[in-house]
């Protein structure tokens, strides 16, 4: 099956919040994301019940990348999905959100308005 495929089948059983795209640059090789974030990979032409160790994707550099099956794709998007919806995955977004929020104040205190002289014309 497919990772189009696949896709409904997921989103039927775990979420309808979980798409399956195109790698941006690697062809064979799909993303799956739940809502913004990023969950796994998955072989976007065959995915295949059982994982096979043969089976995969050999990167520019020649390392080369097992595909997951369909059971440990459902298994890591489960997990991700149970942990963000938990007290400790919401601490986490508090957490990051607060952080980002202190990187943009301590960005935007160095900026100087313009008649302190940091422009020269």
């Amino acid at each position: 099956m497919n990772s189009k495929d696949f896709e409904a089948i997921l989103k039927e059983e775990i979420s309808k919040d979980i798409r399956i795209q195109p790698h941006p640059t690697i062809d064979g090789l799909s993303q799956v994301y739940w809502k913004a974030d990023f969950v796994t990979t998955c072989p976007t032409y065959d995915v295949r019940e059982v994982a096979d160790r043969g089976y995969g994707i050999e990167f520019p550099n020649g390392s080369f990348q097992m595909h997951r099956a369909q059971e440990d794709i459902r298994s890591i998007a489960k997990a991700h999905i149970d942990f963000m919806l938990s007290e400790e995955g919401a601490q986490l977004l508090k957490d990051e959100a607060a952080i980002r929020e202190q990187e943009l104040k301590e960005r935007n205190s160095v900026i100087k308005p313009l008649d302190e002289g940091n422009i020269t014309i």
